[in-house]
């Protein structure tokens, strides 16, 4: 069906439903993402079109934190890369998250 003629989803109503698809248990960087086109609405923004997708940032003890600066350098530069391969959102998410760990660059949220 078309995005305009499909039932809006409140956002907040879809982002619980992806909270839940999330594995907690794991500490690794996760993304989920909703069906697509659907009609999704908030209250007092409007609607649109399109899906929702959710990143989850690493667990990261906060004694390995160490200097930041570079951090959204790098995660940027796996995104970029991430969309110049072709690669889909939920893959690319988790990648960037993954890349800016390998550098040595620790950050908290994404």
């Amino acid at each position: 069906a078309d995005a305009s003629e499909t039932e809006e989803t409140d956002v907040e109503d879809l982002l619980e439903s992806l909270e839940q698809k999330v594995d907690l248990s794991s500490s690794m960087a996760k993304c989920v993402a909703s069906k697509s086109n659907l009609r999704i609405s908030a209250d007092g923004v409007g609607s649109m079109s399109g899906r929702l997708i959710m990143g989850t940032a690493e667990d990261i003890p906060s004694e390995e934190l160490i200097d930041t600066t570079g951090a959204g350098d790098a995660f940027i530069g796996a995104v970029l890369y991430g969309l110049c391969t072709g690669m889909p959102v939920e893959k690319m998410l988790p990648f960037a998250a993954q890349v800016v760990r390998r550098c040595g660059i620790w950050v908290l949220v994404l």
